[in-house]
């Protein structure tokens, strides 16, 4: 499936693109954070398993995970707000009466 208004290569450069962002904030994280996500989403334990294999509670995992979303998050925002890819309506051909028009021709 890709996104509207983008071709196949786009859509597979954006998601690159994203990967990118996401491999650069995990880099950036505290060993511990790196560790909570590693132990989650790699070797599929729950909040609970984590919590007893580190010796701090359900609800502190809880919190690092949330704070490793974010960061991945925020940092592939920030990577599309930085890149040309979303850029422009989609729209092709003139642009003839596009912008503000006085108001004598509205």
């Amino acid at each position: 499936m890709t996104t509207p208004g983008l071709t196949p290569e786009d859509a597979l450069r954006s998601h690159a693109a994203d990967l990118v962002a996401m491999r650069s904030a995990i880099a950036q994280l505290s060993d511990r954070h790196r560790l909570v996500a590693d132990l989650m989403i790699q070797q599929g334990m729950s909040q609970a398993d984590v919590a007893r294999h580190l010796g701090v509670t359900r609800a502190r995992v809880s919190q690092l995970f949330r704070e490793v979303k974010a960061a991945v998050i925020d940092a592939v925002e920030e990577s599309r707000l930085n890149s040309r890819a979303w850029l422009g309506s989609g729209v092709k051909g003139p642009a003839e009466g596009a912008g503000p028009q006085p108001k004598e021709s509205r």
